[in-house]
């Protein structure tokens, strides 16, 4: 059996491979696999310097998608991410870019860009929150989708709906598809509560645990363990709050490390740090 086959190339690395939602290329799998081992491939290098001098040169009245389709490349090239892959400098650099571009804030495109340094990040929850403080986001459907499912994974269930709510009563579009999201959201609650009922357990409660735990919301990425993970770092009085949200003053500066790359992300001292106030009413639970 040769064991220089694409196909074993794909076997031998494939719990190190990052899932993306729209699938990856085989070939464009294994070229990366291999660059990533220390041979770059001469065509990932054209492909990149081509990326490159479009985003240099590029004229036209939509340059985010010169960077979305540069950010999808990058994800098929380099499957395993880490802090040496391109695609998370590509990220800082694009959430830079555009920052403060008004048109872009509620841009499918880069809000994806954010969900998945959110989905990278050590703390994603702190990300959405300063997402929501910085309105990136906050017209869509799944900017909230997302970050309750967060909220959700870590066991705290009033505030995912909270979130919901927050979307739902902003209007964000797709709207049905909120009400969607919210509905199966609502289901999942009321079975747990079914199931532990017997057990004497408080299924709409977080386990103690789960406060200090973070996950992926994106389905295409895997957290990329302790080892290449750092805390996220904030100036001036900002502390963290219940389940990653921000409680307790300004927030100067905000520093999220994603894949061990520090991004700097600056707000106004004068917006409020703390987005998500404690519901004040329980769950309204749905028959499974």
């Amino acid at each position: 059996m040769n064991r220089d086959t694409p196909d074993n190339e794909w076997e031998l690395s494939k719990e190190n491979v990052q899932p993306i939602r729209q699938g990856r290329k085989l070939s464009s799998l294994n070229a990366g696999l291999k660059q990533y081992g220390g041979v770059e491939d001469q065509q990932i290098k054209e492909e990149k310097h081509f990326f490159e001098t479009e985003l240099r040169t590029y004229c036209g009245a939509d340059p985010i998608e010169v960077w979305y389709r540069y950010i999808l490349w990058a994800e098929q090239t380099f499957p395993r991410g880490g802090p040496e892959s391109v695609l998370t400098k590509l990220l800082e650099r694009c959430a830079r870019q555009f920052k403060d571009t008004e048109s872009y804030r509620n841009d499918e495109r880069y809000i994806y860009v954010w969900m998945k340094m959110a989905d990278m990040c050590n703390e994603p929850l702190e990300m959405y929150n300063f997402m929501y403080v910085q309105n990136i986001g906050c017209e869509l459907a799944c900017f909230y989708e997302g970050w309750s499912s967060m909220l959700e994974q870590v066991g705290n269930f009033k505030k995912a709906d909270a979130v919901f709510q927050m979307g739902l009563t902003k209007g964000a579009q797709p709207l049905d598809t909120l009400k969607h999201k919210h509905e199966q959201f609502l289901q999942r609650v009321a079975r747990r509560v079914a199931t532990n009922m017997d057990s004497g357990q408080d299924s709409a409660s977080p386990p103690p645990e789960a406060e200090g735990q973070h996950r992926q919301v994106l389905s295409q990425l895997r957290t990329l363990g302790k080892h290449k993970q750092a805390p996220v770092n904030r100036a001036g009085s900002a502390i963290r709050g219940s389940a990653g949200v921000l409680a307790g003053g300004s927030v100067a500066r905000a520093s999220f490390n994603v894949s061990g790359c520090s991004i700097k992300v600056y707000t106004d001292e004068n917006q409020p740090a703390s987005v998500l106030p404690p519901p004040d009413r329980p769950i309204q639970h749905r028959a499974p």
